[in-house]
């Protein structure tokens, strides 16, 4: 929890200079730091971060603790002991073993198909797997040619990703596949066989490999292995391992190899784990994927890079230069040199999901806005089918983190799927933090010096990406944020930590054919724009984790059941008015660039941060008119109080709509800008407040002259019709109109 001092403002680092004329001083306390002052004569723990984006001594309120996971693995299995008189002989028959079968002995058509045991119980005509399935069970008497003929079976767009049977029962028009993992069954024209994609076999082991890369020594994307945190109280204990000590006498020339060094580091444990020692306190145990899902990640990458062939690069530069300044949670450089070599290399969910975010920005690049867009329905599809699967049957690993904070940033054009409905985040949220606690995320990694660097950034990034995430979505579901100081421990954000070193400046080119290569920047000139732009929305990202500090406050304060149950309106209007004046002075403390909210080079805006800035606002304003509204009687006193709030609330919802925010939003907004994922529950609040207001505006007639009932109903409909006018434009903004028409009674 959090708690402030007045005159709180979180002013620019020295990097983003450029973008303000002042930098006010900070000071904002966190809870679990002491009153007391230091021999510095600072309040609260000692900023030791060094140099952060603002000077601040912002502190976080993540404390150091160990976070212990449980695995379940539940089992399923069924077998039958009924003989089949059909398919079975009698017990004392005896057949040659040259005796040939007949067609009374085979299977029937289904269980050949699907390569199941066949057997009909006695006095059926069905065998148990047609039953179970519901289909017609049919054995063929034909000639051996004709039982020899494989018919033609298609196969759904689900089922050919997965390279699984499909199996269709009568009566229905999706297979039992789609079905028990509640995906859209659809079929579709098979793939364009014809496309030449790199077949080149992946690296196995980056330590291992002789050319040059930056992925020595990785802990997180080595190769296709899955890491997990081991804790004080997992079945191994530090003290009892025994890893290899540093030799006395070592050359410098003998001994100190990367691979060499990662030796010292590890204990192989048998032909597929090890474990690997990233400090004195921290141990993870490393797993070899088995082959089968080896063999299949590649088919499935195959059949994505089919899908946007020949895109995949164009794709590629497009998204890092749209979507990763305000979400960088992927190394660019790593991204680059394992694309340069094969596209194998790729968790295909992460890879999906990064097409699927730069094709929303097709019309913005001029290679592409003339052409056809790829098939966003069949990526979306594999999507789903990538999601199921991963979350499921496979371990945990990193870039299974970033596809999923990808993905909880998508709006699929079907927005009703049954797997992913956009009501439903919580849960995935809450998927994507128990795998950030397996894989170690909660923890600080700044002084992992045994890991590159680029990792320890692109960890504390994606780290706090979860933190706001968890943040965000549990202000708009009203759950407790899973996210605590007691388990998770990290470090504030600096500039430094979006640097990337000399050998991470790394570009692709496209030679002849499928042939890349991949080229530093060395001595080149960079884009001064692109420069910039990249800077920029680093800085709107730093400032949407400064945000969450807020949100968190709401949570502890206003948003959870022991607020709900027991504070009265004169509780929830102190508490609602306070925070939303801290929450103002930080607003106001923002370089003039941050709160406008204009395109800059046609790429990056702060719309979503501003929005999600009024988000807060609203949500605070919910909770006290909701209150009002829920209270029995009030005192002249409480009613003179609330008229004051009434009057603040409508002038905020006035200068949002006329000055602020509305008047300067555009359709090029959502063609051309990164949008966070609150963007919906933030036009679907926006519009609650409204409806709220209408309500006590009827009620109470002599509540205010100025925001009469006529006012606030005419400034409602504006602001509907101006969200009509954007719904072509963004699938976020057909979901918030489809959702505030579910409750729409005072239009």
């Amino acid at each position: 929890m959090f708690s402030f001092h007045s005159e709180q403002h979180i002013p620019l680092s020295e990097d983003f200079s450029g973008y303000s004329s002042t930098t006010p001083e900070s000071s904002v306390q966190l809870s679990g730091t002491s009153d007391t002052p230091n021999a510095h004569g600072e309040i609260g723990t000692p900023n030791h971060y060094g140099a952060n984006f603002d000077h601040i001594t912002i502190q976080s309120p993540f404390d150091p603790s160990v976070l212990d996971q449980q695995s379940f693995n539940l089992g399923q299995g069924f077998s039958s002991t009924l003989q089949n008189p059909i398919t079975t002989r009698p017990y004392n028959s005896k057949v040659s073993k040259f005796q040939k079968k007949t067609s009374r002995t085979k299977p029937c058509t289904g269980c050949r198909r699907r390569k199941t045991k066949c057997t009909v119980p006695p006095h059926t005509t069905i065998c148990l797997e047609c039953s179970k399935r519901n289909m017609d069970c049919v054995f063929e008497t034909g000639s051996e040619d004709t039982m020899k003929a494989k018919p033609t079976v298609r196969l759904c767009d689900n089922c050919h990703h997965r390279k699984t049977v499909c199996v269709i029962p009568n009566g229905s028009s999706a297979c039992t596949e789609c079905t028990s993992r509640y995906l859209p069954c659809k079929f579709s024209n098979s793939s364009n066989t014809n496309i030449k994609i790199r077949t080149t076999v992946p690296i196995r082991d980056y330590d291992q490999y002789q050319g040059p890369t930056i992925m020595k020594k990785t802990l997180s994307l080595q190769g296709p292995k899955s890491s997990k945190f081991l804790g004080p109280s997992s079945s191994f204990d530090k003290n009892l391992l025994v890893f290899n000590e540093v030799p006395e006498s070592t050359s410098t020339s003998v001994g100190n190899s990367p691979s060499d060094v990662l030796n010292r580091e590890q204990v192989q444990l048998d032909s597929g784990t090890k474990l690997r020692k990233i400090d004195d306190d921290v141990i993870f145990k490393i797993v070899n994927d088995n082959e089968e899902f080896i063999n299949l990640s590649y088919a499935q990458v195959d059949e994505i890079e089919k899908l946007v062939y020949p895109h995949g690069l164009t794709l590629l530069n497009l998204y890092f230069r749209q979507v990763h300044p305000l979400l960088p949670v992927i190394s660019k450089g790593v991204f680059f040199e394992k694309y340069a070599r094969t596209h194998r290399e790729f968790d295909p969910l992460l890879l999906c999901m990064v097409y699927l975010h730069a094709i929303n920005f097709w019309s913005t690049d001029p290679k592409l806005a003339h052409l056809p867009k790829p098939s966003v329905e069949k990526l979306e599809r594999l999507v789903l089918v990538l999601y199921s699967e991963n979350l499921i049957n496979l371990p945990p690993k990193f870039s299974t983190c970033q596809g999923l904070i990808l993905l909880l940033h998508y709006s699929f054009t079907e927005a009703e799927n049954d797997l992913f409905k956009p009501d439903d985040y919580w849960k995935k949220m809450s998927q994507l933090i128990t795998i950030c606690e397996e894989l170690g995320l909660n923890y600080n990694s700044d002084d992992w010096v045994t890991i590159p660097s680029w990792e320890r950034k692109v960890r504390k990034i994606l780290t706090w990406t979860v933190i706001l995430m968890d943040k965000m979505y549990a202000l708009m579901e009203f759950r407790p944020s899973r996210v605590n100081p007691d388990n998770w421990l990290l470090n504030e954000l600096r500039s430094e930590d979006f640097q990337m070193e000399e050998n991470e400046e790394v570009f692709v080119e496209r030679l002849d054919g499928e042939k890349y290569i991949l080229n530093h920047k060395r001595g080149r000139p960079s884009d001064p724009v692109e420069t910039e732009m990249t800077l920029f929305g680093n800085l709107i990202f730093v400032k949407m984790v400064h945000l969450s500090y807020y949100v968190n406050d709401a949570l502890s304060e206003l948003f959870n059941l022991k607020s709900l149950k027991f504070d009265d309106f004169d509780t929830i209007l102190a508490k609602g008015t306070s925070m939303l004046t801290s929450l103002s002075k930080w607003y106001s403390s923002l370089p003039t660039q941050i709160k406008d909210i204009r395109i800059i080079a046609g790429t990056i805006s702060t719309v979503s941060l501003n929005l999600s800035y009024y988000l807060l606002r609203f949500v605070i304003f919910r909770r006290i008119l909701d209150s009002f509204i829920d209270a029995d009687t009030l005192t002249d006193e409480q009613y003179t109080n609330f008229k004051s709030t009434f009057k603040h609330i409508n002038l905020t919802i006035t200068q949002f709509f006329e000055s602020t925010f509305m008047s300067k939003l555009t359709q090029d907004h959502f063609r051309a800008c990164f949008f966070y994922s609150d963007t919906a529950n933030a036009f679907i609040n926006i519009a609650i407040v409204h409806q709220l207001l209408l309500k006590i505006s009827k009620e109470e007639l002599y509540l205010d002259d100025e925001y009469t009932y006529e006012h606030t109903r005419s400034q409602y409909q504006t602001y509907i019709n101006t969200l009509s006018s954007f719904a072509p434009h963004s699938k976020a903004v057909v979901h918030a109109l489809d959702k505030i028409k579910t409750f729409a009674s005072y239009d």
